[in-house]
C-alpha cells in the first residue's frame, strides 16, 4: 500500500496548492483520498494520452495501484467501535447505454462499487435528487446537493461518485469549560516554509489531525507553496510526545469546489475535452468524456473531536452527434487529518480567518 500512500501525499499537496493560490487568504477544505478514488476508478478505463495524463497527476508509477486502493477500500469498511471512518463509492449509469463488463467487474470487485441504472433521459432530476441523497446518506446528512441542478440530461451515460465519513474523538479531550473568546490574526502577507508542527490524535491513534503553523503571523501563503513531501514527512517525523499548552480554535467549515477546472490546471486535459478523451475501456467506443466534476467537503472541530465528510462525483457525458512549549494558533494555518495505520492523507485543509467570533478551544498535553 506504499505505492498508494506516496502517490497520495504528492497529489494531495498539489491538490492544495492549485486550490490554495486562487483563494489566498480563503478557508479550504478538501479530501485528495476521495477526488483520487473517483479518478482512479475513471483511469481503469481510460486509454492513450487520457490514461498518461490521469496517472502524471494522481502520481500513480503503475497499474498497480489499484489493487492497493482495492486493499485500503477494504480496510474502511472494517467498522471500529471508537471512531466512523468510512468510504463508499457507486456508479449511477444510463439504462439505455452499453458498457462493457470488465469495466463494471473491476470497480465492483476493486472498489466496493455497484452500478445502479438511471433514466438520465427522462428524469434527469429525479436521477440527480436520487445521487445527491445517496451522498447525502453516506456523509451522515453533512454533504448535500452536491450535483448542481441542470448538469445531468439525456446525454448522461454515467456518474461515478465517491463519499469519504468521518467522526472521531481527541485521545485527550479539551474542556468546553476553556473555551474563550480570543482575538485571530489575520493573514496580510507571505514569507518561508518556518512552522511548527503538532498533532493531535484521535482515539486508539489509528488516526490524527496534525496542524502546521507558520511562525509568521502572514506566512501560510509562504508555507503552502514551498511545502513539498518531502518535507511534509520529515515534519512528522520531528513530532514526539511532550508536555505542551495547546490552543485551537474551534471551527467548522465547508468547501464546494469547481473540480473540472482545478483537475484542468493540474494536468488532466484530454478526459474533459470531447474531441480528445479516450475512455474507450468503459464501453468499447471513445465517444466518452467527463463534462463535469463536482467536489464538496466539511470539516467540525470542537472540544469532543473532529466530524469530516467529502464527496466527489465525476459525469460523464457521451458525444451528442455532435513543536514548542504553547502551541496557539491565532494566525492563519494548514492542517489535515492522516491515517497513522497507512500513512494516508485524507483530508486537507487551510484555515485563514474565522467567520464570526473566534473560539479557541485549550488543552494541556
Amino acid at each position: 500500500m506504499e505505492d498508494l500512500s506516496k502517490s497520495n501525499m504528492k497529489f494531495g499537496i498539489d491538490l492544495l496548492k492549485t486550490v490554495a493560490s486562487s483563494k489566498k487568504n480563503e478557508n479550504l477544505f478538501m479530501s485528495p483520498f476521495s477526488i483520487q478514488t473517483v479518478m482512479a476508478m475513471l483511469h481503469v478505463g481510460s486509454r492513450n494520452n487520457s490514461k498518461k495524463e490521469i496517472e502524471n497527476v494522481l502520481r500513480f508509477e503503475s497499474d498497480e495501484i489499484h489493487a492497493s486502493f482495492g486493499k485500503y477500500l477494504e480496510m474502511l469498511h472494517q467498522k471500529d467501535s471508537t471512531y466512523s471512518l468510512s468510504a463508499a463509492n457507486k456508479m449511477f449509469i444510463h439504462n439505455k447505454f452499453e458498457f462493457l463488463d470488465s469495466y463494471l467487474d473491476t470497480l465492483k470487485a476493486t472498489y466496493k462499487s455497484t452500478a445502479e441504472k438511471c433514466d438520465f433521459g427522462r428524469n434527469p432530476e429525479g436521477e440527480r435528487e436520487k445521487i445527491n441523497a445517496w451522498v447525502e446518506g453516506e456523509t451522515n446528512s453533512k454533504i448535500k446537493d452536491l450535483i448542481p441542478s441542470g448538469v445531468l440530461n439525456g446525454l448522461t451515460a454515467m456518474v461515478l461518485a465517491n463519499a469519504i465519513y468521518f467522526k472521531g474523538d481527541w485521545e485527550n479531550k479539551f474542556e468546553v469549560s476553556d473555551t474563550v473568546d480570543d482575538q485571530f490574526h489575520v493573514d496580510s502577507s507571505h514569507h518561508a516554509l518556518n512552522s511548527e508542527i503538532l498533532e493531535l490524535p484521535y482515539v486508539k491513534k489509528d488516526l490524527s489531525m496534525f496542524f502546521i503553523l507558520p511562525r509568521k503571523v502572514d506566512g501560510v501563503s509562504a508555507l503552502t507553496e514551498q511545502l513539498t513531501d518531502e518535507h511534509l514527512v520529515q515534519l512528522m517525523r520531528s513530532v514526539y510526545p511532550t508536555k505542551v499548552d495547546v490552543m485551537i480554535p474551534k471551527f467548522s467549515l465547508e468547501s464546494d469546489l469547481d473540480l473540472k477546472t482545478i483537475l484542468i490546471d493540474l494536468g488532466i486535459k484530454d478526459t474533459f475535452d470531447m474531441n480528445k478523451a479516450d475512455l474507450s475501456g468503459i464501453n468499447g467506443n471513445k465517444d466518452l468524456y467527463v463534462s463535469d466534476a463536482f467536489h464538496k467537503a466539511f470539516v467540525e472541530v470542537n472540544e469532543e473531536g473532529t466530524e469530516a465528510a467529502a464527496a466527489t462525483a465525476a459525469v460523464i457525458m457521451t458525444r451528442s452527434i455532435q513543536i514548542p512549549r504553547v502551541f496557539k494558533a491565532d494566525h492563519p494555518f494548514i492542517f489535515f487529518i492522516h491515517d497513522n495505520r497507512t500513512n494516508m492523507v485524507l483530508f486537507w485543509g487551510q484555515f485563514s480567518k474565522p467567520k464570526g467570533e473566534i473560539k479557541p478551544t485549550r488543552q494541556e498535553l
